[in-house]
């Protein structure tokens, strides 16, 4: 999956002669002139903003009547933005080093619990976790995750998570991230918030 710092930048380079015209009173064309390389549009009716284009499609319910200013605020948070898409749209999927990280996390908040030494951990790689955690007898059902994981499925990494690592709390949802394409639409946004405020 592309990273959301790869798309981002990704979007910069892309977008980057982007221009954009008006089709009508609610219609907005970007594109960068002479090819329909990164097109999208970018829709406004009462109650929603749709995006097409090259990036796929996805329609956001926007109940606010200042649909520009609504979306400029919206736009620097995303997990308030994303919400606006319909439940019927996937919007998260599995992500290999999410998953990692957030297990990685869990080992680190064991070491602060069990450790007496003060030693800065938070730069530490599994590997080395794992080693700091066997001086505590707290290591093997850590090492027996990483054993069965096969560090590629969301299926692999659930199962695995609660045979060995879950304590009866919440299932985590760290393993999960917003998917590639809304990343491209929120880039494509920006841009859009961009050029619209250069027609003006």
């Amino acid at each position: 999956m592309e990273s959301r710092d790869y798309i981002e930048e990704a979007a910069k380079v892309s977008f980057k002669d982007h221009v954009i015209t008006k089709i009508s009173d609610n219609i907005y064309e970007c594109k960068k002139t002479g090819t329909v390389i990164y097109r999208f549009f970018v829709t406004f009716i009462p109650g929603s903003i749709i995006v097409t284009g090259d990036l796929g499609g996805i329609i956001f319910n926007v109940r606010d009547s200042n649909q520009i200013g609504w979306l400029r605020g919206a736009i620097e948070s995303p997990s308030y933005l994303f919400e606006k898409i319909p439940n019927s749209i996937i919007k998260k999927e599995f992500d290999e080093d999410a998953a990692k990280e957030g297990v990685r996390q869990e080992m680190l908040d064991d070491l602060e619990y069990f450790s007496e030494d003060r030693v800065d951990l938070k730069d530490f790689n599994v590997k080395q976790l794992l080693e700091e955690l066997k001086k505590h007898n707290k290591d093997q059902k850590y090492a027996d995750f990483f054993d069965d994981w096969d560090g590629v499925s969301k299926e692999s990494f659930e199962q695995e998570y609660f045979n060995h690592l879950d304590e009866g709390n919440d299932f985590p949802t760290f393993h999960m991230a917003y998917t590639a394409e809304l990343w491209w639409i929120r880039e494509a946004l920006r841009k859009f918030l961009e050029l619209y405020d250069g027609i003006n």
